[in-house]
């Protein structure tokens, strides 16, 4: 999918997990973690910040979830903010902290905060 300067494939959707980070930094999660994994690539001509922050997660009923910045922040790959520059990609992960039970059902992804953004299906 693309948005902006961005194009964006959802390459994954973790288990949920109550807790995320390594053996010095761990968020634990109101509810549970939601990790969404996805390839990012600029097809702009110049470089793109990818701010992961202004990404949303939605479940079947229309509720949208923000991303836990600390906890994406937290996972080795995560990234919080990113310049990227053209023609260059790069995988991260999102964190979303959920109610137990939500159950995803798209991603609303945004390539900044003044963006209108694509959905993308998620089951």
């Amino acid at each position: 999918m693309r948005d902006g300067k961005f194009e964006v494939v959802v390459t994954a959707i973790a288990p949920h997990v109550a807790t995320v980070g390594s053996e010095n930094l761990t968020q634990t999660a109101q509810g549970e973690f939601v990790q969404v994994t996805m390839a990012v690539r600029s097809i702009g001509d110049r470089a793109q910040s990818l701010d992961a922050s202004s990404q949303k997660l939605l479940d079947a009923d229309g509720k949208q979830y923000s991303v836990d910045s600390l906890a994406t922040a937290y996972l080795d790959e995560g990234i919080g903010y990113e310049q990227i520059n053209p023609g260059n990609a790069l995988d991260t992960t999102v964190v979303f902290d959920v109610p137990v039970g939500t159950v995803p059902a798209g991603i609303e992804l945004h390539d900044s905060a003044f963006s209108g953004g694509t959905t993308v299906a998620l089951r």
